[in-house]
Order: C-alpha cells, then sequence, then structure tokens
C-alpha cells in the first residue's frame, strides 16, 4: 500500500488497483484534489 500512495502522491499513473485497497486509494485521491498537497522528496 505504501508504493501505490506514494507513486500517486508523485502523480504517477498506478493502473488498476486491488479491489481490496480502492477505499483507500479513493481517500488519496479525494485528499490531493483537495489538497494539492506539495511534497518534497528526498
Amino acid at each position: 500500500m505504501h508504493d501505490l500512495f506514494e507513486r500517486m502522491a508523485r502523480g504517477e499513473r498506478v493502473g488498476r488497483v486491488h479491489p481490496d485497497l480502492e477505499s483507500y486509494a479513493a481517500h488519496l485521491r479525494d485528499f490531493l484534489d483537495r489538497y494539492h498537497p506539495e511534497w518534497e522528496w528526498v
């Protein structure tokens, strides 16, 4: 799940999301759309 969230936060295409993770991915998409966070990647 961490890899999925990191790729989504970076704006990378993630393709199909496993059904068990879809609700978590939907929440992260909502968060990213609402707040547009700027991450600092090391």
